[in-house]
């Protein structure tokens, strides 16, 4: 057990505890850690009785040891950062949530919020957005968790696909994946909202743009070659800035995937004061919103269902909680490791 002199209380009333004198220059040890972590949750428990009581203590012994799990296997060197006050405050909401639900998919939300958190030193924006997403999380239902990653990929994240194949196996069955079973009633949004996770707009952002968005030049029969303007045409880099067309090999297309490439191409090439000239003629050919739907149900028809779902959420956008709640499903579904703090620049 951890000796009473390294108790601390916080202003909220929790006991947290600090690093003794026995601790080396390399941080805490994991039997150290795992002890800290449950003493936390002893100390601040609340008082159930009997039955209930073992239940809860069972779930809090379960998250802590997946947590920490964890986060050893990600970072072992942040093991040492539980002698952080914040860090068990944070750690105690995350092991009283999943002791009062027991929802296996809140569990798994939190220790990805949990792990992240713990490695940050310092106090920052991402910090505070991962505390508030670890408050806000037990709040919602699994449902409209769900419903915050479907936005996050949808509208925050493209697909890094080069084939149309590869597209099909990944990003749409992503899609799906994370948007099977989200809530069909307007009171869900409005309960996202409350949490502070979302904000709704009267600007929509219809399904298919999600779809297509990064990926426009995967759906294009592109253009023929008489429409390419006199310049272009006679520019040493025509074979660098253009190539056959994946569906129409007769026609030509502008090299690479979305608007980003064009600008890096342009960039490289040394011709930037092309590039909305190019962006305007990638437009030529490009396939609309229903055709590529028609694709992906063929591939996955599970697509079918969650761009219906999707119409209540078209207008909701993401604050920096939601985003980290969205990243944590993001991560877990893609297997991705891209930080959060790219979407909190």
């Amino acid at each position: 057990m951890i000796p009473r002199n390294q108790e601390l209380t916080t202003g909220d009333g929790a006991t947290v505890y600090q690093a003794g004198g026995n601790i080396n220059n390399y941080g805490l040890s994991y039997p150290e850690v795992r002890q800290i972590a449950l003493d936390v949750y002893y100390a601040n428990a609340p008082q159930l009785r009997e039955l209930a009581k073992e239940v809860a203590n069972a779930r809090a012994e379960h998250i802590t040891t997946e947590y920490l799990a964890q986060l050893t296997a990600k970072n072992p060197s942040a093991l040492g950062n539980l002698a952080d006050p914040d860090v068990q405050s944070v750690m105690f909401e995350a092991q009283k949530s999943y002791a009062r639900s027991g929802d296996e998919d809140l569990e798994t939300v939190l220790i990805d919020l949990l792990v992240d958190r713990t490695v940050q030193i310092d106090r920052s924006l991402k910090t505070l957005v991962l505390n508030e997403a670890i408050a806000s999380a037990p709040k919602l239902t699994a449902s409209q968790r769900r419903s915050i990653a479907l936005v996050f990929l949808l509208r925050y994240t493209r697909t890094t696909s080069n084939t149309v194949d590869d597209f099909m196996k990944t990003y749409v069955d992503e899609i799906v994946a994370i948007g099977g079973e989200i809530p069909q009633l307007r009171q869900d949004v409005l309960h996202i909202e409350y949490v502070g996770a979302g904000s709704s707009s009267l600007a929509e952002y219809p399904f298919a743009n999600g779809l297509i968005n990064g990926s426009e030049g995967l759906f294009t029969r592109g253009f023929p070659h008489e429409i390419i303007p006199e310049a272009l045409k006679n520019s040493p880099h025509f074979n660098t800035i253009f190539v056959p067309s994946l569906r129409e090999p007769t026609n030509f297309q502008i090299a690479g995937i979305c608007a980003d490439d064009i600008v890096e191409m342009t960039e490289k090439l040394g011709i930037t004061e092309l590039q909305e000239e190019l962006k305007s003629l990638a437009k030529n050919g490009r396939m609309q919103g229903h055709e590529v739907m028609a694709e992906a149900a063929a591939h996955n028809p599970g697509i079918q269902d969650v761009a219906k779902s999707w119409d209540l959420l078209k207008g909701l956008t993401l604050t920096s909680v939601g985003l980290a709640i969205g990243h944590s499903y993001w991560k877990r579904v893609t297997g991705a490791d891209e930080d959060l703090g790219t979407w909190l620049l």
